[in-house]
């Protein structure tokens, strides 16, 4: 909130280049441990609650989620999924299931596995001229990464 207030001055124009992206880690049965949810049609087992990045995804551009979009299921508890998104004035990604790096130790999200998604899903939401935004996960500082965006956009 601080990073908007400080640039909130600044012009339609600038607000329109800004892109951002997150993960979401969702734990089936965490938080509601007999329920799930089908959200906009589209079938996401491992949800027990309605994830912002879903609600994104899985309805048209510029519709709302409608709350008879939402049907509760049944929901047994697993391991956490991570998924990643990113959006813009007018534009957003595809809802990214990442994997788990199979030759990590404990197979977790990784600087790779990261780098594989930005390689196949940033090009369809940047063109010229364009703000890119993370937070401030150790995932995005990682030498790798950096290194990425440096030898990608200077």
């Amino acid at each position: 909130m601080a990073w908007v207030l400080k640039y909130d001055w600044r012009p339609v124009e600038f607000w329109r280049r800004l892109r951002w992206s997150d993960e979401c880690s969702i734990e089936r049965g965490k938080g509601a441990p007999s329920s799930g949810y089908i959200v906009g049609g589209v079938n996401l087992p491992l949800l027990n609650t309605p994830c912002a990045l879903a609600n994104c995804a899985s309805t048209p551009a510029g519709e709302a989620l409608e709350i008879w979009a939402i049907i509760q299921t049944k929901a047994f508890k697993g391991k956490p999924q991570m998924f990643w998104a990113a959006f813009g004035f007018g534009i957003r990604s595809d809802l990214v299931i990442m994997e788990g790096d199979q030759d990590a130790k404990r197979r977790g999200i990784t600087a790779k596995v990261y780098l594989e998604v930005l390689a196949e899903h940033l090009p369809t939401i940047l063109e010229h001229d364009i703000i890119f935004m993370q937070d401030n996960a150790p995932i995005h500082k990682a030498h790798k990464v950096t290194g990425f965006f440096f030898r990608r956009w200077g």
